[in-house]
């Protein structure tokens, strides 16, 4: 895993990627009738950006928590902006599976469709990925959620609309983001 954990660490340090991201006003929930809930962010969101910057730098947390077997821990998650069409990205999570062979890349299972109609991409299956496009994630501790920074971030803009899912969601994760054996 140390390889590969070199190579995502020189991933998560690269600026952010300055594609243009699909998006509606942000705080604005779509419902998809599933569990797969869409909120739309723009790609100049001040405090989004800053969740992704300190996913990236906390990126060693999610890796020194998958190898511990001192918590019950379950559930290993990231979030990769995804090119579901030409010129067109969305931020998609998956289940994380591990490194490719070489080490370079990693697989990942992807937990829910991509909203843009006419993509590839299907829920439940496995794809190759960038670690330069890791831009969150996060893991079950005990019952709740540690990481997942931009949801958290997300959740200030959607608490103006939508409060009571935003609460809801909120009620899924652990106060502070970081495990406490995590001190920054």
């Amino acid at each position: 895993m140390g390889r590969f954990f070199a190579a995502m660490a020189v991933g998560a340090a690269a600026l952010l990627s300055t594609a243009s991201v699909h998006a509606q006003d942000t705080g604005v929930m779509i419902e998809r009738g599933d569990d797969s809930d869409v909120v739309g962010v723009l790609p100049e969101n001040d405090r989004v950006n800053a969740a992704i910057e300190r996913a990236r730098d906390t990126l060693w947390v999610f890796f020194e928590a998958m190898d511990s077997e001192a918590y019950p821990r379950t559930s290993f998650m990231v979030k990769v902006q995804t090119e579901v069409l030409p010129d067109e990205w969305e931020y998609m999570w998956y289940v994380f599976i591990g490194p490719t062979e070489d080490g370079e890349q990693f697989e990942g299972y992807l937990t829910h469709s991509p909203f843009a109609v006419g993509s590839t991409y299907e829920e439940g299956g496995i794809y190759t990925l960038q670690p330069s496009e890791i831009s969150d994630w996060r893991f079950l501790d005990g019952e709740r959620l540690r990481g997942d920074f931009t949801t958290r971030a997300i959740m200030v803009d959607t608490a103006k609309r939508h409060p009571v899912y935003a609460a809801e969601v909120m009620d899924m994760y652990h106060p502070d983001p970081l495990p406490p054996e995590a001190a920054e």
